[in-house]
């Protein structure tokens, strides 16, 4: 579970990191709309995936949340920057991704 909540919380970082640099460096405008629609197909595909064997325990289980928050915030940035990365490499050697016909 706590494998669970850390790749929540760092996914939900690198998100806004990506939108935040990308909306101030590159001009970028995303609707809230489709914010919350791409949070929504990321949470169905991993509920998708997800099953737990895990035995339980009779006493609760201590979660040091400091350790947690710290690891997913740096794990997140991380992500982050690499999106950020990537679609300034992007721009940079004019590549552009396939947009279907309308």
């Amino acid at each position: 579970m706590q494998a669970y909540a850390s790749f929540r919380i760092s996914s939900g970082i690198a998100q806004l990191v990506f939108y935040t640099v990308a909306a101030l460096a590159w001009d970028f405008y995303l609707p809230p709309f489709a914010l919350v629609i791409m949070a929504l197909a990321n949470d169905f595909a991993v509920i998708s995936v997800a099953f737990d064997r895990a035995r339980y325990k009779k006493q609760p289980v201590d979660w040091n949340l400091k350790i947690l928050i710290a690891k997913s915030a740096i794990f997140g940035r991380k992500m982050g920057d690499g999106h950020c990365r990537s679609s300034l490499g992007m721009q940079r050697r004019r590549l552009t991704l396939p947009v279907a016909a309308q």
